[in-house]
Formats: structure tokens, C-alpha cells, sequence
């Protein structure tokens, strides 16, 4: 049975997308890619089209909800959706198997343990009673592909349906996030169907750790071998980082908060390193991920910015969070755009 990854891409986004390339190359991962193309340059087009299919998409809704046009367009058996600002680390063979016997695999969300909405059910056109379960995040999801389970084309209408709200109802007033069953918008969607319409016993939930997310936890997740992208939390193999933030190492405006994590680490060694699948010039890189010496002394100063400014962060995020309406998360809540961030709680 054919297993095919899906992500979606902008410029702004196109070091995350060559990170996620080289990163399944590097952790053994054979598995083919297919890019969204939200706005990709033609530079950037050509530099990732021999290793991946581009589709091109011109709509005008979000990354997350633009997310099933390729995979609802493919033949493939099983379905991968991963985010941009993901670096694989370790083998998806449990996911894939879990995929292809017909259930789903994703991780948790251990921001969001117990979020749950009994408005779901109307909002959705629900099917199934909801049911109390635990709430997992799609920055990566395994399931099957067109036609098998009907899960994927059922998650594309409650997305469609959430994009048609959107546009009626006009400019989006922004709402605490516990009080809003459709914030997290692509997220909310598949966990509303996993808890109603999707068996219990065809839902896997990955390792609380497996994909790693949290700053405190990538600040403690080791890398064992950063040649072969293998990492642990204590002691526990990890399969994926994930740079959740509004500002992502790789952007101008991410230098601010470029903390030495496992994430930073895997980064510069899949932008860097000397056997990857696609390289980016190192002009287009930002200073702190080139490979030469004076980047390493941005790098030293950025780190020391980030230890005097660690103290004050914590509650800095929350009052930012607070004026913005959502709370501390491990999920990208809005879209990425070409002209601006993603928003995090």
C-alpha cells in the first residue's frame, strides 16, 4: 500500500518545508512528499521540485484549512500531514502501519488535555454522539487515504464548512480560546469526528512525547546523535520536534527568542549539514543559521540574550496571549500567510 506525506508551504515557511525534506531523508524515511504551494517564489519552486510534488493552490483560505487539497486529489493508501515547522527524528513505521490498517495516529496535546465542546455537534452536522476522549494535536496526523475510512473527506467537509462560517460571518473578533469550540480551527474539526464518528479502537494516540513541542520540553529533550537526528526525552525516543511559536527560528523576527533547544540544534544540522537532499544558499538563510564562524558568535549572543530574557518570557506570553484571546498552546492557531506569522497562544 502507497504512503504519501502532505504539507503546506509559503516563503516564509520554505526553510521549514527544506528542514521537514532533509529531516525524513536523514531519519531514514522513504516515505514521498507532496507541498501545498501557498506562495512559494520561483527560486524556491526550483530548489525543492526534484525531491517533492508541488501542487499549486490558489485559494484564498488558510494553511489549515487548505490542508486536504493534495491528499484529497491522491491515490495514495496512506496519508501523512505534517506541518512545516516539524523536523522528523525518528521512523513513522507506527504510524503508517496504524494508518494502513485503517485507524488514525496522532499525538496529544498536552496543552489542551480535556478540551471538549458539546457544540461540536451542531456546528459540525455531527453524526455520532460525542464522546469524552482525549484531545490530540495535528501538527502531524496519519489515516487513510481517499476512499478507505471516508475520515479524510469527512474532515475536508468540517473544514469547508468552518471556511464558508468564516466568510459569512466577516472579520474574525478574537474570543478566549475555552470558550471558543472552533479556535483551533483544522485541530478542533478532527477531534470533534475522532470522539463521535471514529471507533474508539481506530484511534492511536502517540507517545505524550513523541512529537516534543512545548519550549520547556525541547529545552530538556537530548540530542543523542545529531548526525542521525536521534533524540530522547528522558530516556524516551522522540519522532518529531515541533516549533510552535508566532516567530520561528528560521524568520527574521525569530533571532529574538532563538533559544538553544533540541529544535535549534536538528535545525542547523538539516539547513547545514553536508549531505542533505535540498540546500538552501546560505545568503538566504538568516545570519544565526549559517554555517561559518561569525555565525556562530550570533548564535553565543543570542543565547545570552536568551537566558537574561528567559525569566521575564513566561509572563510576557501570557499577558500577549491574554490581550490576543488564546492561551498558552502547543498549536498554530491561525494560518501562515506570506505576509505575516502564525499566532500562538
Amino acid at each position: 500500500m502507497s504512503s504519501r506525506a502532505f504539507t503546506v508551504s509559503d516563503a516564509r515557511y520554505f526553510p521549514g518545508t527544506v528542514a521537514l525534506v532533509n529531516s525524513l531523508a536523514i531519519s531514514g524515511n522513504s516515505v514521498p512528499l507532496t507541498v501545498l504551494d501557498r506562495g512559494l517564489t520561483v527560486g524556491q519552486r526550483r530548489l525543492i521540485e526534484p525531491h517533492c510534488e508541488i501542487v499549486p493552490h490558489a485559494g484564498d483560505r488558510s494553511a489549515l484549512l487548505s490542508k486536504f487539497v493534495a491528499p484529497g486529489a491522491s491515490d495514495a493508501d496512506v496519508v501523512l500531514l505534517v506541518d512545516s515547522d516539524i523536523i522528523v527524528t525518528g521512523l513513522l513505521t507506527d504510524a503508517i502501519q496504524v494508518a494502513r490498517s485503517g485507524a488514525v495516529y496522532a499525538f496529544p496535546d498536552a496543552a489542551y488535555p480535556d478540551r471538549w465542546f458539546g457544540e461540536w455537534t451542531q456546528l459540525l452536522e455531527l453524526r455520532a454522539p460525542l464522546r469524552r476522549d482525549a484531545y490530540r494535536n495535528t501538527g502531524f496526523v496519519a489515516l487513510p487515504g481517499p476512499g478507505r475510512s471516508g475520515l479524510l473527506e469527512r474532515w475536508a467537509e468540517a473544514c469547508d464548512r468552518l471556511a464558508a462560517c468564516d466568510a459569512e460571518a466577516g472579520p474574525e473578533a478574537l474570543t478566549p480560546v475555552d470558550t471558543d469550540p472552533l479556535q483551533f480551527e483544522d485541530q478542533d474539526c478532527i477531534n470533534a469526528l475522532l470522539m463521535s464518528e471514529v471507533p474508539v479502537d481506530h484511534v492511536v494516540t502517540g507517545p505524550p512525547h513523541g512529537m516534543v513541542m512545548q519550549p520547556d520540553d525541547l529545552r530538556v529533550t537530548q540530542v543523542v546523535d545529531v548526525e542521525q537526528l536521534r533524540c530522547t526525552w528522558r530516556s524516551e525516543p522522540v519522532t518529531m520536534l515541533h516549533a510552535i511559536g508566532p516567530h520561528k527560528p528560521w524568520q527574521p523576527r525569530g533571532g529574538r527568542e532563538f533559544r538553544p533547544t533540541a529544535f535549534t540544534r536538528c535545525l542547523l544540522r538539516v539547513l547545514t549539514g553536508p549531505d542533505l537532499v535540498v540546500r538552501i544558499p546560505e545568503r538566504e538563510l538568516v545570519p544565526w543559521l549559517r554555517s561559518h564562524r561569525a555565525a556562530s558568535t550570533v548564535r553565543g549572543l543570542l543565547h545570552a540574550y536568551d537566558a537574561l530574557a528567559c525569566a521575564t518570557r513566561p509572563a510576557r506570553h501570557r499577558l500577549v496571549a491574554r490581550a490576543r484571546g488564546f492561551a498558552p498552546s502547543g498549536r498554530d492557531h491561525s494560518p501562515a500567510r506570506p505576509e505575516g506569522d502564525r499566532v500562538d497562544g
